[in-house]
């Protein structure tokens, strides 16, 4: 009597496809178990790639799709792609501001309308395309031309809309508070401003006008 054959899957070969496949059966599947079961392999390869969770893999490449057609995703694009509704989509929104933490996906608030776009940062799809691990550019020992060269990019991506306002005060406190060596840094700090508001007028004067 012959064994019943089993169906055996390659290994992931890399992100991109992996992130494809994610895809694929996603819009195949909705976010469900069946989904999950036949990705399994690729979402371990790109949460480890990421540090992040199957959820986020799933977001990752709906939103990687868009972003490497030169364009954004919108939020009914993801609602669609998880066979969700905008409403059920709400739950899954925490995650998306989890990996903007991670500096892998960019929030782009649109200051005229209720609704925000989603794209991936140019250094997370460096990542996707060479196949490699990616950590968040730290802000941590920076000297005192690269928090001025940090902080010319923050206001440059408050001011495209890419950064919403309260991520602009987490960044700037961050760069100050995590750079102990730089002697600027230890300046800001011996100013004793306490809040975050007031901080970030500062450092608006000190990159403005410095």
């Amino acid at each position: 009597m012959r064994a019943a054959h089993k169906e055996s899957r390659q290994e992931p070969v890399n992100t991109v496809a992996c992130l494809n496949t994610i895809l694929k059966q996603l819009l195949v599947n909705g976010y469900s178990q069946d989904y999950l079961d036949k990705t399994s392999k690729e979402i371990e390869y790109v949460c480890r790639k990421f540090s992040i969770t199957p959820i986020q893999s799933a977001l990752l490449a709906v939103i990687a799709e868009e972003s490497s057609g030169g364009r954004t995703a919108e939020y009914e694009d993801i609602a669609q792609s998880f066979d969700v509704t905008n409403l059920e989509l709400m739950s899954y929104i925490k995650e998306v501001h989890d990996m903007s933490r991670k500096h892998i996906i960019r929030i782009l608030v649109n200051p005229h309308r209720n609704y925000c776009n989603y794209d991936v940062y140019g250094d997370a799809m460096e990542a996707i395309l060479n196949d490699s691990e990616y950590s968040a550019p730290s802000n941590a020992n920076l000297d005192t031309e690269e928090i001025f060269s940090r902080m010319r990019k923050l206001f440059s991506e408050y001011y495209e809309y890419a950064l919403p306002v309260n991520r602009l005060y987490e960044e700037l406190t961050d760069l100050v508070q995590n750079s102990p060596d730089s002697l600027f840094c230890q300046k800001v700090k011996e100013t004793e401003i306490e809040e975050a508001h007031y901080l970030v007028i500062f450092l608006y004067l000190c990159h403005r006008y410095g």
